[in-house]
């Protein structure tokens, strides 16, 4: 579950889709617009998601690769990243 607002709104909270969330979610926030990622248990091992406020998830890792928690970074032009471990290595993957 994640907890957003508006600036001078009230706390709204958002439940994450998808089941067997595996660790804390890491949020980021571009040009207003709210986006989450978290590692989800998946049949094939750990796979990380992510979305943005009330829309649809989507998977970001490798079909193959065991994902640890997500990071992710927005910059000021609005594109986001996530990283995330897989095994021995790192990845980065744009988001928008």
């Amino acid at each position: 579950m994640v907890a957003i607002a508006a600036p001078g709104r009230a706390w709204r909270r958002r439940v994450l889709p998808g089941r067997r969330v595996a660790g804390d979610p890491a949020v980021a926030i571009a040009h207003g617009r709210v986006l989450v990622a978290w590692a989800q248990r998946t049949r094939a091992g750990r796979r990380v998601f992510a979305a943005a406020a009330g829309g649809r998830r989507r998977r970001v890792s490798p079909a193959r690769a065991d994902a640890g928690p997500p990071l992710l970074a927005a910059g000021p032009s609005g594109r986001v990243f996530a990283a995330w471990t897989a095994g021995a290595m790192a990845r980065l993957r744009r988001l928008r």
